[in-house]
């Protein structure tokens, strides 16, 4: 049982149904639940808004679904390391006769990155602020006044988790908003904040902190019954009315900015996170196919006699196949064709079919990923994902022979098998090929338009994090780890596609005859071929 927060008749107890009504998910990790505790005739859903789970105590702590404005207590502690914000939430505040301003201010309150939950999370976030800046009408936001960052002033040296933090949200926005981007620091004490140096020394020095806006939140909480002459709260007061004023002076002399660069931004970011994801499946399965032909090769040539004699001979490799995982209760929304059986977008944020069309991996509702090509109506959000393994496999060398001789249709030698098992490895290169190529046109559209074009030091926060991991050994450990590795991979994509193309030379040098050459204009014929499809 958790430990409660204090008195109060009513708790939140951390659950949503905001994403799909009446499926019912953890706020914190986005993991559905079964287990339910309703009051009778309840959830209700009211007004169709009442997408927030609470506990209420006059009716023996049974559950109640509420709208997720109420101000209630949590039922748990939180731990300090994780973000205090689960979901972004937009306020508006009006002004009154009592505001000190005369214009109604509109806040965007986003959840931290870089808390213990790690990358996933961060996904997470990334996923809510490009679906709300994309977002039509009421649902989405248009134009911005401001990008405010929260400092504290004695960082004077800021921490790889600290630069990771900064990289990730100046790279969700376009260059426009550069201007618009400002720096509030807390914990101040009227002297230059030590954290302005630690700014100066960040690359590029992305963040302007020229006009920075000091503040010290202790004023808030003195006691304001007891005098206590040496007392530096009014100075603390004051300090903050002054840096409130300022701060709002600035944002009324900003140029309001529109989103939509930033908002291609975060597509094209989306975009190329999906094409590494499925750029790295298909050098992991060349990698498989080469591994497999180097096999076999060596098999052919050691026992060529033997079958010459039986060619019903069998021998054992590698293959690679898929496999069915199950991700239910996980939070996770997918993309999957069910006439390809292929996962398509294994983290999306669009869990209704209804909306697939609008899905990442989607181009004018056309998927770009699965082996057909499908129209986006094709593609459901399901409980598994589909994921290539590797198993030891028997074969005989008539088997095989046989799937190559059906294909092309005449009799092979030996040689000939060799050469049509090479030209499956070609045919993948090819496919890898396109996929880097499209990545590049994406990334170098990212640096035309992004105020943060390459955030790759995202790999030295992965290496951190792992390290921690490792040293921690908490619960689960070895699988954060598994995952942090696949992470950081395909940050490193650049590598892995130099490593296949490496071993796929060394695999044709070593099979390179005299008498064998390529087809002409084999390589291109399959390049424009999958470029075409790929389009």
């Amino acid at each position: 049982m958790c430990k409660t927060k204090g008195p109060g008749i009513s708790y939140w107890l951390g659950g949503r149904d905001d994403v799909v009504e009446g499926r019912w998910m953890w706020a914190q990790t986005d993991q559905v639940f079964n287990f339910t505790d309703w009051y009778p005739n309840i959830p209700d859903n009211v007004a169709g808004n009442e997408n927030c789970l609470h506990m209420y105590a006059p009716w023996k702590l049974k559950w109640n679904d509420v709208t997720c404005a109420g101000l209630y207590r949590f039922i748990c502690e939180k731990e300090s390391a994780l973000s205090q914000t689960e979901w972004i939430t937009c306020y508006t505040i009006y002004n009154d006769a009592s505001s000190r301003i005369n214009y109604t201010i509109n806040l965007i309150d986003t959840p931290g990155f870089g808390d213990t939950r790690g990358l996933t999370q961060d996904a997470r976030i990334v996923s809510q602020i490009r679906e709300l800046f994309t977002a039509k009408g009421e649902k989405g936001v248009a134009f911005l006044d401001a990008v405010c960052f929260i400092l504290k002033a004695p960082d004077a040296r800021l921490t790889t988790t600290q630069k990771y933090i900064f990289e990730s949200i100046l790279a969700l926005f376009g260059k426009d908003i550069v201007d618009n981007i400002c720096t509030l620091v807390t914990f101040a004490d009227g002297q230059i904040p030590p954290v302005l140096a630690g700014l100066e020394a960040l690359p590029g020095k992305p963040i302007p902190y020229k006009d920075h806006f000091p503040f010290n939140n202790s004023a808030l909480f003195v006691n304001n019954v007891d005098k206590d002459q040496a007392s530096l709260s009014p100075s603390f007061w004051e300090m903050g009315i002054k840096s409130c004023e300022k701060f709002f002076q600035k944002v009324l002399s900003l140029k309001t900015k529109s989103l939509l660069l930033t908002s291609e931004v975060l597509a094209k970011r989306g975009k190329l996170e999906i094409n590494i994801l499925h750029l790295q499946h298909e050098i992991d399965k060349g990698l498989s196919k080469i591994n497999s032909l180097e096999q076999e090769v060596t098999i052919f040539t050691k026992f060529k006699s033997q079958i010459n004699e039986n060619k019903n001979f069998q021998y054992t490799v590698k293959e690679e196949h898929v496999e069915k995982v199950d991700i239910s209760g996980q939070g996770i929304y997918t993309t999957t064709c069910l006439v390809c059986n292929f996962t398509c977008h294994d983290n999306c944020i669009h869990a209704d079919d209804s909306n697939k069309y609008y899905c990442g991996a989607m181009t004018n509702g056309i998927c770009q990923y699965c082996p057909k090509k499908c129209i986006w109506s094709a593609h459901s959000n399901v409980s598994y994902i589909y994921k290539s393994k590797t198993r030891m496999v028997n074969k005989t060398y008539s088997g095989m022979l046989s799937k190559y001789q059906e294909a092309s249709q005449k009799k092979l030698t030996q040689t000939q098998l060799i050469q049509k098992m090479t030209d499956d490895i070609k045919i993948c290169e090819c496919g890898i090929q396109v996929m880097i190529e499209e990545i590049t046109t994406c990334t170098n559209r990212i640096k035309e338009i992004a105020l943060r074009p390459d955030p790759l030091s995202t790999v030295e926060y992965i290496e951190l994090m792992m390290e921690s991991e490792k040293l921690e050994k908490k619960s689960g450990f070895q699988l954060r780890i598994k995952t942090l590795e696949e992470c950081k991979k395909r940050a490193q994509y650049g590598k892995s596609y130099q490593f296949f193309t490496d071993r796929l030379k060394d695999t044709q040098t070593a099979l390179a005859q005299s008498d064998q050459q390529e087809p002409a204009g084999f390589f291109d014929n399959a390049k424009q071929k999958l470029k075409n499809l790929f389009n």
